[in-house]
């Protein structure tokens, strides 16, 4: 059995489908017919007899199939994301006793043309395995297992790099340096540095909506989530710092209140630098 990918488009996220169009072929002798074989994971847009023979060395028959697919592709990295579109083949009427799937590596597996924008795809992989389904419908006690050989082709794809992450959070950043330039003006300057604190929340807000909209609605907190609530946290906190420096102001002294002003704004950023890089790295 072999398969040959001549495009992939359409992938959706937000409803984790994709559509393959791909060349699927089967050489075997005996008379067990390989044919009636289903795509598990996929809904078929078009699916037609290409080319069948018959030889001494057996039959063979090829098809060419465009199917949309779906995946419950994992969001929690995103925009650091990567995944696998799989196609699934599964004969729907033999066993394994009576049909074995062995893939064809001979040939390439993909079209060197083949192109996802805003993607990298990575070399595809087949691999054929048992899968186990329990005797449904069965009315014998006791009956035993069915077991069925499964085909399966992986396509790897992930995200070209800082690109996409940059283009994802670049208003939060903006947003959480405009917090920042409060440690620049003199503590008795409350009501400019309350006022940068102010736009630096909506900006923060802004960019996690827009960051949001990608994504499908989930109870996991994903890469997105995680650095935009340490954004507010750091905006809160800058605030909380300009109020505390102003109000220990008069105890403090003028000078003794820059200074800490200055550090806690110096320990403010580098904080949250290292918490975006851990973040990242492990999250």
């Amino acid at each position: 059995m072999g398969i040959y990918v001549r495009d992939v488009y359409d992938v959706n996220l937000k409803a984790g489908t994709y559509f393959v169009d791909f060349d699927l072929w089967f050489e075997w002798t005996g008379d067990v017919d390989p044919t009636g074989f289903s795509i598990l994971n996929g809904t078929r847009e078009q699916q037609d007899k290409e080319a069948e023979s018959t030889g001494p060395k057996g039959r063979s028959v090829t098809y060419r199939c465009q199917y949309r697919f779906h995946e419950p592709l994992d969001q929690r990295r995103y925009p650091l994301d990567a995944h696998v579109l799989r196609v699934m083949v599964e004969d729907g009427q033999h066993t394994v006793r009576e049909l074995t799937y062995v893939p064809d590596r001979r040939w390439a597996l993909m079209d060197p043309r083949v192109r996802l924008p805003g993607w990298i795809l990575d070399p595809a992989r087949v691999d054929a395995t048992r899968h186990t389904y329990p005797p449904l419908g069965s009315e014998e006690a006791g009956a035993a297992d069915e077991v069925y050989s499964h085909f399966e082709l992986g396509i790897p794809l992930r995200r070209p790099g800082a690109g996409i992450f940059l283009k994802t959070f670049l208003v939060m950043f903006i947003s959480v340096g405009v917090g920042f330039l409060a440690t620049l003006l003199s503590a008795r300057q409350v009501d400019a540095r309350l006022g940068l604190g102010l736009a630096s929340v909506f900006g923060v807000v802004s960019s996690y909506v827009v960051a949001a909209g990608s994504l499908p609605e989930t109870g996991e907190f994903t890469l997105t989530d995680k650095l935009h609530v340490l954004a507010m946290a750091v905006v809160f906190l800058s605030i909380l710092a300009s109020v505390a420096v102003f109000r220990l102001g008069d105890r403090l002294g003028e000078r003794r209140a820059e200074r800490l002003d200055t550090g806690l704004g110096i320990a403010t950023v580098c904080g949250f630098a290292l918490a975006v890089l851990l973040i990242c790295r492990y999250a």
